[in-house]
């Protein structure tokens, strides 16, 4: 049985203070290059869920995606007429951060959180 999603997006929606006030500045007053906006958020999401499955063990990489999808869709508030589209978009950033990093540090990030650590 797969994991249970929504409330891993929703656990990592109250633990991410940080994550949540970024969301909560974003402004899309000049399409689509404010888009843009995004590629942080989505990278720092994708860490807080990589925390989280080391932490919680059993996550697989879809079921990552689908929770971060899951939880940047509640954060991330788009223009009303973009709201049907942020799901796949979200996906679709979530692939292309998760290619550079896999492109960059393989399919080990470990080196990727001692790094964050040692910030």
């Amino acid at each position: 049985m797969g994991a249970d999603t929504k409330a891993i997006a929703l656990n990592i929606i109250a633990a991410s203070d940080d994550l949540r006030t970024q969301c909560a500045a974003l402004t899309f007053d000049k399409l689509p290059q404010d888009l843009m906006q995004l590629v942080p958020i989505v990278m720092q999401g994708v860490t807080k869920v990589e925390e989280y499955a080391s932490q919680a063990g059993g996550l697989t990489g879809p079921e990552k995606k689908e929770v971060l999808v899951k939880a940047l869709d509640e954060l991330i508030k788009l223009p009303a007429y973009l709201e049907p589209f942020d799901g796949p978009a979200i996906g679709w950033m979530i692939d292309y951060v998760v290619l550079g990093i896999n492109k960059l540090l393989g399919k080990n990030w470990y080196p990727f959180a001692m790094a964050e650590d040692s910030l």
